[in-house]
């Protein structure tokens, strides 16, 4: 009896165990009225009690979470020093999962600011997700974007300064048109103190950095 009661327990055990040992996951948060996925990486210095920073990495116009991780290698990084590594995915046009993929920067790009997603909510809801779900410390949390992403991570960066430390924008802008003739649209200023870094190149024809 006593063998069967130790098997029960380890059976029972046995998927607790695979959640702990899991370093890196796709997961879905429902918020309005789309299912928004990301993917998480934990180092393997989390220990589930230890606040972690965490670093949001955002992918470019059309690109996607596993594109934003092999272009970056953010989470590699974050298995060296320490830091929970997120790629969240944007959204597209096409039914095809993680397919063209794009932010709403507000004034960029594609179907996601035709149909005014609502990606800076959909943020703030990430974040409040993974601090009550995950060991963060709320005051390291950071994000970086390359082009489309680094648009979003400036808007964030302007709505969200109450909530991230420190944002990276690679190949990015604060703001633009839709068209020659259109108004000039900024991302908004912060209203808290933010620590921001912007890298951009002198020939950028894409996304020139005046």
């Amino acid at each position: 009896m006593r063998r069967i009661g130790l098997w029960l327990c380890v059976v029972l055990l046995m998927p607790v165990l695979s959640v702990a040992a899991q370093e890196e996951a796709e997961h879905t948060l429902r918020y309005d009225g789309l299912p928004r996925s990301y993917v998480l990486h934990l180092p393997p210095q989390y220990d589930g009690e230890t606040l972690l920073p965490v670093v949001f990495v955002l992918h470019g116009g059309g690109g996607n979470a596993e594109h934003a991780d092999l272009m970056s290698a953010f989470a590699a990084k974050g298995d060296e020093e320490g830091f929970i590594t997120v790629y969240p995915n944007g959204t597209g046009r096409f039914n095809r999962q993680n397919t063209l993929l794009t932010w709403n920067a507000g004034f960029c790009c594609s179907q996601a600011r035709e149909n005014d997603v609502d990606d800076v909510g959909f943020f703030a809801e990430l974040i409040d997700t993974l601090l009550l779900t995950y060991a963060i410390d709320p005051d390291r949390v950071y994000v970086t974007g390359m082009s489309n992403g680094a648009m979003m991570t400036q808007r964030l960066g302007g709505q969200l300064s109450d909530r991230i430390a420190a944002i990276a924008s690679v190949a990015g802008a604060a703001g633009g048109q839709q068209t020659p003739e259109s108004d000039l649209i900024m991302v908004t200023s912060p209203e808290h103190p933010i620590n921001v870094l912007l890298i951009n190149a002198l020939d950028d024809e894409a996304v020139p950095y005046d």
